[in-house]
């Protein structure tokens, strides 16, 4: 069946994952850090994903701090320390990660038709960054920082409607993750398009309007040139 976009104006984007190579540039950020050498890097990014969640479900953290904090108790879980200098250039590389050879090009042709707005869990300075080195494509962005407030908590579904002044209806979400994105979104009842580009299995009870392995197959499920 083919997917619904009728009606659809704007397009709003989760950033760290989808358009930017979190996996890539998280990866390299851990292995430029000495004190961590000698432990299990992919058991360290799971255990720090894990602890993150848990950080941004209670009171308002900056990202940063959030970033600092996971890696620090992350790395304590095997038995590592991590200097407070290692911990802020590890949070600093963040807004130097590198955008997905896709995603600049085809933001650029989605642009010409849609609005293009980003939610982010981060600090905006760091999405601003992140958004030059994307081509800065978007005529806003609603961060954690902006709203003290983290995905997947609504606030920032609810600010991006308020921002764009349109229905949800008006707006498609696009994001890699199931558990910071498709899920909110489905629960306000906004269509979504999930990216999925390690060809992951759909998390139970998740519905996406359609399924993308990139932002260039996005171009062609929207008609985009």
């Amino acid at each position: 069946m083919t997917a619904d976009f009728d009606g659809v104006e704007a397009l709003s984007f989760d950033c760290y994952g989808t358009l930017i190579d979190w996996d890539g540039g998280i990866l390299a950020a851990v292995r430029a850090i000495e004190s961590l050498a000698d432990c299990d890097h992919e058991r360290l990014l799971h255990d720090r994903a894990a602890l993150d969640r848990r950080l941004t479900r209670g009171g308002y953290l900056s990202y940063d701090q959030v970033l600092r904090d996971s890696l620090r108790e992350a790395a304590e879980l095997q038995d590592a320390g991590v200097t407070e200098e290692e911990a802020r250039e590890f949070s600093a590389s963040m807004s130097t990660w590198p955008p997905f050879p896709d995603a600049p090009p085809a933001l650029a042709r989605l642009a010409a038709r849609y609005r293009l707005v980003i939610l982010s869990n981060v600090r905006t300075a760091v999405l601003d960054r992140s958004i030059a080195l994307l081509g800065g494509a978007f005529e806003d962005r609603i961060t954690a920082e902006q709203i003290h407030s983290y995905k997947p908590r609504h606030a920032h579904f609810e600010e991006a409607l308020r921002a764009l002044s349109l229905p949800k209806d008006a707006v498609l979400h696009v994001a890699a993750s199931p558990y910071h994105d498709l899920a909110p979104a489905e629960e306000l009842g906004w269509r979504d398009v999930w990216v999925n580009r390690d060809q992951a299995p759909l998390c139970p009870g998740l519905a996406p309007t359609a399924v993308v392995r990139d932002l260039t197959e996005l171009c062609a499920l929207l008609g985009v040139d």
